[in-house]
């Protein structure tokens, strides 16, 4: 398995939390014709049509527990730990809580939303039977001028070139075998589909385990997590 640092393409700033995009397309730890035919096989055993913006997704929170996915959560807690030490700085472990796949078919999007009982959050993006094409691009919001000026709320008049202080939305682009990582509360949500390529997103949720504090200080937790 590769070093995640020689597929690191780009870190963005959210409102001060790190939002990281690698390149997996050219990699042999991309998914395999083999791993994309399980996870379809366990996804169509699991789908549930939500009928939110055509997104279609999986039931349950344990995708990947389902069948022999082992390279795969080894694959993604490898970015999550990159992550959490190289570009955070912390030594703490986590553990996965949530896996899940989503489905988009042609222009179709993803609402905005967040995720919920997470820290972190590790997505991986493909396209239907691993095709190579430009998906739609993942946004996040952005508190903007907030940021700028904390203690006034005004409504500014922004000038027509946008700048990292004034977008209120952070557009990211995400092609075939994209991994994404970022923190859990950040509220994020695709583009409509300019293709009729169907685009999917396997994507887990994690927490903070073990130990953290010091008794002395009075901070000290334990945190174990207990899967369903």
């Amino acid at each position: 398995m590769t070093n995640p640092k020689n597929n690191l393409v780009h870190e963005y700033n959210v409102d001060g939390a790190p939002v990281c995009l690698f390149d997996l397309s050219k990699s042999s730890d991309k998914l395999t014709e083999e791993e994309y035919k399980l996870l379809m096989s366990q996804f169509i055993k699991l789908e549930e049509d939500r009928q939110i913006f055509q997104v279609t997704t999986s039931r349950g929170i344990n995708l990947l527990r389902h069948q022999n996915f082992d390279r795969i959560n080894k694959l993604l807690n490898s970015y999550q730990e990159f992550y959490t030490k190289e570009i955070v700085g912390i030594e703490n472990q986590f553990t996965i809580v949530h896996s899940w796949m989503t489905k988009n078919k042609d222009s179709s999007r993803h609402h905005n939303h967040n995720h919920q009982n997470a820290m972190l959050s590790v997505l991986y993006y493909f396209n239907e039977n691993l095709d190579d094409y430009l998906m739609a691009n993942i946004f996040f919001r952005h508190k903007a001028l907030i940021n700028v000026f904390p203690n006034h709320h005004f409504r500014f008049d922004n000038t027509k070139v946008k700048t990292k202080y004034n977008i209120n939305e952070l557009d990211i682009p995400i092609r075939n075998h994209t991994v994404l990582v970022f923190p859990g509360y950040l509220e994020h949500g695709t583009r409509p589909s300019e293709n009729t390529c169907v685009r999917y997103c396997l994507g887990t949720n994690y927490f903070v385990t073990g130990k953290l504090g010091s008794i002395s200080e009075y901070t000290f937790l334990n945190i174990e997590i207990k899967h369903e």
